[in-house]
């Protein structure tokens, strides 16, 4: 039979039929969608709404988080892990790369880091920063005679400090004493002690800059006060560094002309006159053993 022009041979399936099944499907998807919502819901649809975290139907990473969202939701990475966006894994984030983590060293672990100290310092409760050990105290470290613990930032030695003849050892400050009572000494009126030889030592940061005050010196009587009217002078100095000190408010204050290079000990010797207030005679003599260290670390 012939055809008529431009009558399609029904032969061949019709180009619209493909698109004419996917509407059908659309609409009947959405008829069910919709009497799903009438009868009260149920899955992942409430009030109308696609729960697509519930019904799994997100374009989340399976190490993502799906939370949903009205109309839509969100793809979130646990703390310590970062991703590209929805649908992509969750990688582990370096803390470490990130600036002022730790004070002295950074490792990172899955999902957080942890903050290291060198030998000799501990990890402060902020878990950040490092705090020096005193091991002359918590270990209790008993040096040879005439010798006292130094403790340095990350360790700790025995220094030499010998008291010298008739001299006294005082068992609460360390310090010789040359008591007037004892021997051929002698002493201002009301004043039992002809000469002390005290021991001082600081062990500082690294980064010390010229100009920087280091030590605070001061003078007491044979009560354990403070006297105002001394003097101090620096008459032993062979580090080959240039120190100075001044007065301020009856204090000696040790300060350095140069920078102090970390790692090194600085030893030096003050002597300290005091006078009375009153007729201004020499009342008390102090010297000053001072011994100094510089850390690696500015810390």
């Amino acid at each position: 039979m012939a055809l008529l022009p431009g009558l399609p041979d029904p032969t061949l399936e019709p180009v619209r039929r493909p698109h004419f099944r996917e509407t059908r499907v659309k609409r009947t998807s959405l008829l069910m969608l919709l009497l799903m919502v009438m009868a009260g819901g149920s899955g992942g649809v409430r009030d109308g709404h696609i729960d697509e975290c519930a019904e799994q139907i997100s374009g989340c990473h399976f190490t993502q988080t799906c939370s949903n969202t009205w109309g839509s939701y969100h793809c979130t990475c646990p703390r310590g892990f970062s991703s590209s966006g929805p649908g992509q894994p969750c990688l582990d984030v370096n803390e470490c790369t990130l600036p002022e983590r730790c004070q002295h060293r950074c490792e990172n672990t899955i999902g957080s880091f942890m903050c290291l100290c060198p030998p000799g310092y501990r990890l402060n409760a902020n878990r950040r920063t490092c705090d020096d050990i005193n091991e002359c105290r918590e270990q209790d470290v008993q040096c040879g005679r005439d010798q006292l613990c130094f403790n340095l930032r990350g360790s700790y030695k025995c220094v030499s400090a010998p008291c010298p003849p008739e001299y006294q050892r005082d068992p609460a400050t360390g310090s010789c004493i040359l008591d007037c009572r004892w021997g051929k000494n002698n002493c201002p009126p009301g004043v039992t002690y002809a000469h002390i030889l005290a021991f001082k030592t600081a062990s500082l940061p690294a980064g010390i800059q010229a100009y920087q005050d280091l030590v605070r010196l001061m003078a007491y009587d044979q009560h354990g006060s403070l006297v105002p009217q001394t003097l101090f002078s620096i008459i032993e100095n062979e580090t080959g560094v240039a120190f100075r000190i001044r007065l301020e408010g009856g204090k000696g204050i040790l300060s350095t002309l140069d920078p102090l290079a970390a790692g090194r000990e600085y030893r030096m010797v003050v002597e300290a006159v005091s006078y009375d207030e009153v007729e201004h005679f020499i009342k008390y003599s102090t010297r000053f053993i001072i011994f100094l260290h510089i850390s690696q670390y500015p810390y």
